[in-house]
């Protein structure tokens, strides 16, 4: 059984159903939002389920701990520069690392464009940007990965060979 069956109905929660990766972070969703927390200090998978592997269960584990861990490594950031907004944060240093990205202003709630506004006025620091990367190293992701860095960009137009904004 999972721990939507009871307010779904039986056979009508298959998405929630299980230790894959889907189940598990809505669980972990869930259950710190009913205990309005936002960290866990625990995290125990108490019921096996025979149909996800090992490294299915493990690898999203992994990415939960980081992510985690990212989140309050940004909390701290955010308080140095006297903000709550974890999301602000995190929209800067990527405007910071990655020079061709352009955010765009928007969301579900207003929130979030607040946030989103917020981030404009936010210079970090290197040492910010090294303290964060401590947590999880910056990863361009695709296509930088196979085109590797703009050779366009050259080192003497700010940290990382990336001009300032």
């Amino acid at each position: 059984m999972d721990y939507k069956t009871h307010a779904l109905g039986f056979g009508k929660a298959a998405n929630d159903t299980g230790n894959h990766r889907r189940s598990l972070y809505m669980t972990v969703r869930d259950s710190l939002g009913k205990l309005q927390m936002d960290y866990i200090d625990i995290l125990h998978v108490h019921v096996w389920d025979y149909t996800t592997s090992n490294k299915e269960l493990m690898v999203p584990l992994q990415y939960l701990d980081v992510e985690l861990r990212m989140s309050e490594a940004r909390a701290k950031v955010a308080a140095e520069h006297g903000i709550e907004s974890v999301t602000a944060i995190a929209l800067v240093c990527v405007m910071k690392k990655a020079l061709n990205v352009f955010p765009v202003v928007g969301g579900r709630k207003l929130e979030h464009i607040h946030d989103n506004i917020q981030a404009f006025s936010i210079r970090l620091i290197d040492g910010q940007i090294q303290y964060l990367e401590s947590v999880q190293a910056f990863d361009m992701g695709f296509p930088t990965m196979f085109t590797g860095p703009d050779p366009n960009v050259m080192a003497s137009h700010g940290s990382h060979g990336i001009p300032e904004r």
